[in-house]
């Protein structure tokens, strides 16, 4: 018989964000964190290719919930003082500078989605806790759920999305509003606004830390959906 038609074009964006697309030879991948947090995405990816290999990486919602806080006030986004003034202010619902902590932390809904969109073999849930650990056995499992070639060593050691911290936090903001943005967007590639941005406003790391009565409040505030999510997966 012949072979199938290809899947059509990818929209403009599977959730309500802008898309991350990487391809490898004749592969293709979409990366980003909204796309599990946006509980339409599923269906779309789905009527977009409904044979697309999903992969999920979860983290403690608690632990994820406080890192997002981290990354806002590191980057400028949150000037909350601490974490619990952050949960109780006002909320904003801005992706990347958006403050709702625990309301992305909510697994259960969206990963739903994925389960009545997808027949289970095409996903792959992956526990952040636990791939870090055993990097090698991650990978090992993931190529196979892949169906590709492991027989090739990963770089282990490169980090990404370190925790870092911002200087000149006003002026910083000021470039991010729109119309300034696109005007730097559009005159220089990305390679200099990377230097730019390091020389003048990226700074050393910074210490925050999970007061562990914060910690077991939203242990407990997310205990039953958890357990739900468990039963799900």
């Amino acid at each position: 018989p012949p072979p199938p038609p290809p899947p059509p074009p990818p929209p403009q964006t599977f959730s309500s964000r802008r898309r991350h697309t990487r391809y490898i030879g004749d592969w293709s991948s979409d990366v980003c964190s909204s796309d599990l947090s946006n509980t339409t995405t599923a269906n779309r990816i789905f009527e977009h290719n409904y044979e697309a290999k999903i992969i999920i990486s979860l983290r403690n919602p608690v632990h994820r919930a406080f890192s997002h806080y981290a990354m806002n006030f590191g980057v400028g986004y949150d000037r909350s003082e601490t974490f619990e003034n952050a949960l109780n202010a006002k909320k904003e619902q801005v992706w990347g500078g958006g403050n709702q902590y625990l309301e992305l932390s909510n697994y259960l809904k969206p990963i739903e989605s994925y389960y009545k969109s997808f027949d289970k073999k095409n996903i792959h849930l992956m526990i952040f806790e636990e791939w870090t650990r055993d990097k090698d056995k991650a990978m090992s499992d993931l190529f196979d759920f892949l169906c590709v070639d492991k027989g090739f060593d990963i770089n282990h050691y490169i980090k990404h999305n370190e925790k870092v911290a911002y200087k000149n936090i006003r002026t910083l903001n000021l470039i991010r509003s729109k119309y300034i943005k696109n005007l730097i967007d559009t005159f220089l590639y990305s390679g200099a606004k990377e230097k730019i941005k390091t020389k003048w406003f990226k700074k050393v790391e910074f210490d925050l830390s999970l007061s562990p009565k914060t910690e077991d409040e939203l242990k407990e505030h997310f205990k039953e959906e958890v357990e739900q999510l468990e039963q799900l997966v």
